[in-house]
């Protein structure tokens, strides 16, 4: 007899956290069948009320050992135009073997350049109307709610759901 597989993860970076919470969905968000995982210094970054909301929600919260924040920092002195905290979580999906959401695209650049798998949070989106956590009109709703709060999103992309997705 085969053991399960390993549900699949999710590193989540800064600006997916604060996308999703700021179209009320970060909570549903939880409910795909994947491990949430957000670095703690990502946690930290978040406004206490948020962070906490977070891990409240269902977010592991992953720490690093002193030998991974130096390799981090030494990676942050050569990729200067991706923040530190984006960098733990790079690493932590380097290390969790997981898919990173990110929607800032020198963390893509950077993550698919080292064969990580790499999504953002318009794919977030799909699988929670593909997995009927969302309906098509709330989704379209959060997406409304994220680009009212700048968030930074490809504009051919979105209007491509929104007309798909409805009113």
């Amino acid at each position: 007899m085969t053991s399960p597989s390993p549900q699949p993860a999710l590193v989540l970076d800064t600006s997916v956290l604060i996308d999703l919470y700021h179209a009320h969905i970060l909570i549903v968000t939880f409910r795909l069948p994947f491990r949430m995982l957000a670095p703690d210094v990502i946690i930290d970054e978040l406004r206490a009320d948020s962070g906490r909301q977070v891990v409240q929600d269902g977010a592991e919260v992953a720490t690093f050992s002193p030998d991974e924040i130096l390799r981090i920092e030494k990676l942050a002195r050569k990729h200067r135009r991706v923040s530190v905290n984006d960098l733990f979580a790079l690493h932590l999906a380097q290390r969790e073997r997981a898919v990173l959401i990110t929607g800032d695209g020198s963390l893509r650049a950077l993550a698919e350049s080292q064969d990580v798998a790499v999504h953002g949070v318009l794919w977030v989106l799909d699988e929670l109307v593909n997995g009927g956590f969302l309906s098509q009109g709330e989704a379209a709703n959060a997406l409304r709610a994220m680009q009212s709060h700048k968030a930074r999103l490809p504009h051919k992309e979105v209007l491509k759901r929104l007309a798909a997705w409805g009113p």
